[in-house]
C-alpha cells in the first residue's frame, strides 16, 4: 500500500507539473535552444496523450537559421513511457500552419542542446522530439518565397532532415512553380540540397541540388518552360516556344549557364508579312526557328550573352554576343546571314549590306545598342531605303499606300523582337 500510494502520489505531482506554466517555459526554452533562438509557447492544453498549444512564437539569435517564426495549432504526441527512463519523448508535433522566414546566420551556430533545465527529484531532465510535422508552411529566404508546402523535419545528430511536397515557389522574374517535392539537411546553419524537383505548368520541369554557406554552390537544370512565360507584355503573340537549359549559381551570386529554345516560330511580324507577300513565300508569315541557343553569364546585375545563335534553316541566321548592364543599357555586336536566293528579289542589298558569303549564307555586320525600353540598331537605316526601292521597282508607287508602317519603322520592329529583347 505504501508503495501503490507513493506511486500515486508521484503521478500527481508529474501530472500537476507538466499542466503548470513552468513546464511550458521548460519546454519553450527547450525548443529555442534546438533552433538558436528565443521562443514563447502559449498555455499548454493537455489531453491523456495528446498536449495542445495556439502558437509558438521564435526569434532567431544571430547563430540561427530562423530570422522569425509563427506555428499555429500545435499538437505534441507524447510517449509516457519513457518518462519511467528520466526521458520527455515527443513522438511528432504536429502544427496546422507555419509562417517563417530564414536568413543567412552571421555567426557560427552555437551547440544544440536538446535536454532540459534539470529539475528537482526524479522528474525527467531529457527532452527528445522525434520528428515535426507541418501541414502548410509559408517560408521565406531572402527574394524567393514557398507557399502551401507540406513539411516534415526530422531531428538528426547534427542538424535536421527536411523533406517537403505541394505549394508554390516564387522568384523574382521567374514564372511562380508548383512544387513537386524537395530533399535537404541542415547541418550548423548550411542548407545541403540532395534533390528539388518543381514544375510549371503545362510541361515545364525544374530541378535543383547544392548548398548554402560560405561555400554555396546550387544546380539548377530545367526543361519544357514555356517562353511566352517570360516574354513582356505584347510580344508573346509573336514568338512561341520551350525553353531549356542548365546553370550554376555561386556564393557571390553569380550565375552561369546555357538556354536552348525548342518548338520555336515568329509568327505575323509585321515585316516579314510584308516581305512574304513580295517574294511570295508564305513561310515568313509562320517563321521556325530550329535553333536558338546562348550562354549567358549574370552577376551585379548585368548580363552577358555570348555564343548567340538563332536560325531558320532556309531564311535567315543570327550570330554574336549582346551585354545588359544593370541600368538596361544594350551593347550588342552581331551578324546577321540570309539566304542568297531571298536577296535576289531586292536589288543592290547583297552587295551593299550582306557581301560577305559564308557557310551558304550572305552576312552584314549588326551593331545593337540603346536601352531595354529603347533599343537601337545599325542595319534598318540601311536596309530600309534598299527594300523600299525595290518594292516600288516591282509594284509601282501606289504600293506605298499599302504599306503598314514606314518602313524603317517596320524593319526596327522586327529586329527589336529578334535582337534585342
Amino acid at each position: 500500500m505504501v508503495v501503490v500510494g507513493g506511486l500515486l502520489i508521484g503521478g500527481f505531482w508529474v501530472f500537476g507539473h507538466v499542466h503548470g506554466q513552468e513546464f511550458a517555459s521548460r519546454l519553450g526554452r527547450s525548443t529555442g535552444r534546438a533552433l538558436n533562438a528565443e521562443a514563447l509557447l502559449m498555455p499548454l492544453r493537455w489531453s491523456p496523450l495528446v498536449v495542445s498549444s495556439d502558437s509558438l512564437l521564435l526569434k532567431g539569435e544571430s547563430s540561427s537559421l530562423v530570422a522569425r517564426a509563427e506555428a499555429q495549432e500545435l499538437n505534441a504526441v507524447l510517449d509516457w513511457r519513457s518518462l519511467l527512463s528520466g526521458l520527455w519523448r515527443v513522438e511528432e508535433i504536429a502544427i496546422d500552419r507555419l509562417t517563417a522566414e530564414f536568413k543567412q546566420p552571421s555567426s557560427p551556430s552555437l551547440p544544440r542542446e536538446p535536454s532540459s533545465p534539470p529539475a528537482s527529484g526524479f522528474f525527467p531532465t531529457r527532452f527528445q522530439l522525434d520528428g515535426v510535422a507541418i501541414k502548410k508552411a509559408d517560408l521565406t529566404y531572402k527574394n524567393m518565397t514557398a507557399r502551401e508546402v507540406g513539411l516534415k523535419w526530422i531531428p538528426m545528430p547534427s542538424g535536421w532532415r527536411i523533406d517537403g511536397r505541394g505549394g508554390t515557389l516564387s522568384v523574382p522574374k521567374l514564372p511562380v512553380c508548383q512544387v513537386r517535392s524537395f530533399h535537404c539537411r541542415e547541418r550548423e546553419g548550411i542548407f545541403l540540397l540532395d534533390e528539388a524537383t518543381f514544375e510549371l505548368p503545362p510541361a515545364g520541369k525544374v530541378s535543383a541540388e547544392g548548398q548554402s554557406g560560405k561555400d554555396a554552390n546550387w544546380k539548377i537544370n530545367w526543361t519544357g518552360m514555356p517562353v511566352r512565360s517570360f516574354l513582356s507584355k505584347g510580344l508573346e503573340k509573336y514568338i512561341d516556344g520551350t525553353l531549356s537549359g542548365t546553370s550554376r549559381l555561386d556564393k557571390e551570386g553569380c550565375v552561369q549557364g546555357a538556354i536552348q529554345l525548342s518548338g520555336a516560330s515568329l509568327t505575323n511580324v509585321p515585316l516579314l508579312s510584308e516581305i512574304g507577300k513580295f517574294t511570295k513565300d508564305p513561310t515568313l508569315q509562320n517563321l521556325p526557328l530550329q535553333v536558338v541557343s546562348a550562354d549567358f553569364d549574370y552577376r551585379a546585375e548585368s548580363l552577358q550573352l555570348s555564343n548567340v545563335i538563332l536560325e531558320s534553316h532556309d531564311t535567315l541566321r543570327l550570330e554574336g554576343r549582346l551585354a545588359v548592364d544593370g541600368a538596361g543599357k544594350l551593347a550588342g555586336d552581331f551578324e546577321i546571314g540570309v539566304r542568297p536566293i531571298l536577296l535576289q528579289s531586292v536589288p543592290g542589298v547583297r552587295e551593299a549590306l550582306f557581301s560577305k558569303l559564308r557557310d551558304g549564307w550572305c552576312w552584314a555586320p549588326l551593331q545593337v545598342g540603346g536601352t531595354l525600353s529603347n533599343p537601337t540598331e545599325s542595319l534598318s537605316q540601311q536596309l530600309a531605303p534598299l527594300l523600299m526601292g525595290a518594292v516600288i521597282m516591282k509594284t509601282g508607287s501606289d504600293v506605298m499606300e499599302k504599306l503598314p508602317a514606314a518602313p524603317v519603322d517596320a524593319v526596327r520592329d522586327v529586329l527589336d523582337l529578334i535582337l534585342t529583347r
